[in-house]
């Protein structure tokens, strides 16, 4: 079958991708499909994308664009590894920046490019050399500034998370990963790969699929954690010789496996954005009535009372004990005894309240930054700058806002003295439509206030501006960091 509405004839040329250019007329061109992303959205705009990685039998390779609607026009082409004979795409110039392949050109395949499948003489897969990276030694790659592929089992899912950094919208999706080397690693989506890739893998039918992941960044987090970048091509159970054997080795390894699962120490990243249970929720009296550790989840609204917090802290990159030491010092860690940097990591202290009392809790890791939207490095530069982040700010983003919050209380020694810790692993916001808001807030007279609101009022007031017990005035964004710290 050939799909488009330009056919070949006679006086097509069968050429090579490095002899086609933006000017060459009446060519043709059998490539193998090396990679194909699920179809994405922009970040701005509603016509999905989706790209393709072609190789011809010389070895060279080219991306490819498809645009809404021929995605679905081409719906049952271009599989995996499978070969075609692709003749008249538009061809347009890419910057040099972008030449990843020594050909600067890209493809644009549309309604009217001819494509034929070629299963009879397919291009041999050996022209693809895929060298994949050892996930137990990504620390060894932190900085190297080089993408690399993974092959890997995914044995957690965190959920989509949408947040604004930088002044812009964003989403990502976190997964933990592991394969034969028995280690754990995180592997953050990013944006609309988060969208389209996340979602392809969360609907895989395998309770334990395995994916073969390009094109990705290693950053510093714990000993190497892996990003997506643009570049980005995620395939579930591609048929490669890497995946057969991975696949032998889940099945004979599932204790393994299940361990790592069970052990949970580095499952905080995506715990933070995981969806848990809402519907038995616990009041703060009957926390502090509790003698027993246990776990809880509430529904509490939150304001910083510690003004002088700085909202990060120095800390080992695998263990998070805290150390006095400048960033990136090399030290051997008192606490898990092994050579690390010291790195900063998010931190803050709250007090939670419902309409039953109050509760001070310590906050680390993403869910700080899901609060602050900033992360720990984007902190500790502010400060560095004498821009610190201000307490009043930090309270005017939670202002009005319900939080469900699994809280961890763990027993600790103080001296001669029994302390209790209260930790939040996990927070939500409690989603409320906007117009539904503006209807409650409408229909309430001040002097009814919830009692979540009067008692916000009252700690703010009594802590952050004293002798006021009213809410700060908004101030404008100029004055969200104090540069006189």
């Amino acid at each position: 079958m050939v799909y488009g509405e330009v056919f070949f004839d006679m006086t097509t040329r069968t050429m090579h991708i490095k002899e086609i250019k933006k000017e060459t007329k009446s060519w043709a061109v059998r490539v193998m499909v090396e990679a194909k992303t699920q179809p994405r959205l922009p970040a701005r705009g509603v016509k999905r994308y989706q790209r393709l990685l072609l190789v011809d039998e010389t070895g060279q390779k080219i991306s490819a664009t498809m645009f809404d609607p021929d995605i679905d026009h081409f719906k049952d082409m271009f599989s995996l590894y499978k070969t075609y004979t692709v003749s008249n795409a538009f061809v347009s110039k890419i910057e040099e920046k972008y030449d990843k392949f020594g050909h600067p050109y890209q493809w644009i395949i549309n309604s009217k490019t001819a494509c034929n499948p070629d299963p009879e003489t397919g291009i041999s897969r050996s022209l693809i050399k895929s060298e994949y990276a050892s996930i137990g030694n990504l620390a060894n790659l932190v900085r190297q500034n080089i993408f690399i592929d993974v092959v890997a089992i995914v044995i957690q899912k965190g959920e989509l998370r949408s947040f604004t950094l930088y002044n812009k919208d964003t989403k990502l999706r976190e997964f933990a990963i592991m394969n034969q080397e028995k280690k754990v690693v995180m592997l953050t989506l990013w944006n609309a790969i988060a969208e389209a890739e996340g979602d392809f893998i969360d609907k895989a039918t395998d309770t334990l699929p395995i994916i073969r992941a390009t094109q990705l960044l290693v950053s510093a987090h714990r000993d190497g954690t892996l990003s997506s970048t643009a570049s980005t091509v995620i395939e579930l159970e591609p048929e490669i010789p890497e995946v057969a054997s991975l696949k032998i080795w889940r099945s004979n390894n599932l204790k393994c496996i299940v361990d790592a699962i069970n052990a949970k120490d580095y499952f905080e990243r995506v715990e933070s954005s995981a969806v848990f249970p809402t519907n038995e929720i616990t009041l703060i009296s009957d926390i502090l009535s509790e003698e027993k550790n246990d776990r809880f989840t509430v529904e509490v609204a939150a304001v910083v009372i510690n003004t002088e917090q700085k909202y990060y802290y120095m800390a080992c990159k695998k263990c998070f004990s805290s150390v006095d030491a400048d960033y990136d010092y090399e030290y051997t860690c008192a606490m898990c005894g092994d050579k690390t940097q010291a790195k900063p990591r998010e931190r803050i202290h709250l007090s939670i309240f419902d309409s039953t009392g109050s509760l001070d809790v310590t906050v680390f890791g993403p869910p700080v930054t899901h609060l602050m939207e900033m992360d720990s490095e984007m902190c500790m530069k502010l400060s560095d700058k004498g821009e610190a982040v201000t307490a009043e700010w930090i309270n005017h983003k939670l202002s009005g806002k319900t939080f469900y919050m699994k809280i961890r209380r763990k027993e600790n020694s103080v001296g001669a003295h029994l302390k209790q810790q209260y930790t939040v692993i996990n927070l939500r916001l409690k989603e409320m439509p906007a117009h539904s808001q503006d209807r409650e807030l409408e229909s309430v007279p001040k002097e009814t206030e919830s009692v979540l609101q009067k008692r916000s009022k009252h700690i703010v007031g009594k802590t952050l501006f004293p002798g006021d017990a009213s809410v700060s005035k908004e101030k404008p964004s100029s004055d969200v960091y104090d540069s006189s710290v």
